[in-house]
């Protein structure tokens, strides 16, 4: 697929990446003990598949201390179908993201482990039926983009320096000669140390 067919505005580079930490840092090289944020505008593309850190930042915590996990992005899918005659075509194309801290999945909940959230996911299918010309031929084809967030929350922090990532599981799976492509595009990560409310459970 040509690049001009992709939204117009959005450059795609699909090894390119730029992380940008916020102030896990002071301007003496002592760490921030505060709110720290990453931010990003590369444009991430990938098919068929890719789990890809797309943002990184550091931040330094006393004890006892929770954090709230706020990323926003934009995510962009591209898919199309095509059948032939009595045909059926599908394509889907997923962005889903988790968030590590020291390189442990935050969770949902205290309930599970898993921490993954969809943040764009779209599924392309096309049934043709009854045609009497097999070679009649249906093409169709999506680009679609969006900005979506998602807080995450982690009580009990111990004390001491933490690395924090974005991580992004980019998905795309189609019929032979078909096209689905994701992307994740300009982001942003703020980490805020909290107090919850004493005896709050997750």
């Amino acid at each position: 697929m040509n690049t001009e067919t992709y939204p117009k505005g959005i450059f795609f580079a699909a090894a390119a990446l730029l992380l940008l930490a916020g102030p896990a840092f002071g301007q003496d090289g002592s760490n921030a003990a505060n709110k720290t944020s990453a931010a990003g505008s590369s444009i991430e593309v990938i098919s068929p598949a890719l789990e890809e850190t797309v943002l990184a930042t550091t931040i330094k915590t006393s004890s006892p201390q929770d954090l709230i996990f706020a990323v926003t992005l934009e995510c962009a899918l591209w898919t199309t179908v095509q059948t032939e005659g009595n045909d059926d075509s599908v394509s889907r194309a997923t962005v889903t993201i988790t968030v590590l801290f020291d390189g442990v999945e935050v969770p949902i909940s205290g309930e599970s482990a898993d921490g993954t959230v969809v943040f764009c996911d779209r599924t392309h299918q096309q049934t043709t039926t009854l045609f009497n010309d097999e070679d009649a031929t249906i093409k169709s084809y999506l680009a679609t983009r969006s900005a979506n967030a998602f807080n995450w929350i982690l009580p009990d922090v111990g004390s001491g320096v933490h690395t924090v990532q974005v991580v992004a599981d980019l998905t795309a799976v189609a019929d032979e000669d078909l096209v689905a492509k994701a992307a994740v595009g300009n982001r942003v990560l703020i980490v805020e140390p909290t107090q919850l409310a004493q005896g709050f459970t997750l």
